[in-house]
């Protein structure tokens, strides 16, 4: 059986917002599965929404100029 994150504690994990999460989530671009009525992303999945956030221009400009964390 496979280790499963809410999207919050996903979100925690890369280091992004929680909206942002729940809209990547909600738009198909991260994968998840209901679980318990909660939205729930497959743990060994990190590495590929650590990608993500690296790929995204928004989030790399808001971190360089310390906007983000």
């Amino acid at each position: 059986m496979s280790n499963y994150l809410t999207v919050p504690e996903m979100a925690g994990k890369v280091k992004i917002a929680t909206v942002t999460a729940y809209k990547w989530v909600q738009s198909g671009k991260v994968k998840s599965e209901t679980i318990l009525g909660k939205k729930a992303i497959r743990a060994d999945h990190i590495t590929d929404i650590a990608k993500l956030v690296s790929e995204n221009t928004r989030i790399t400009a808001l971190r360089s100029k310390g906007g983000a964390e």
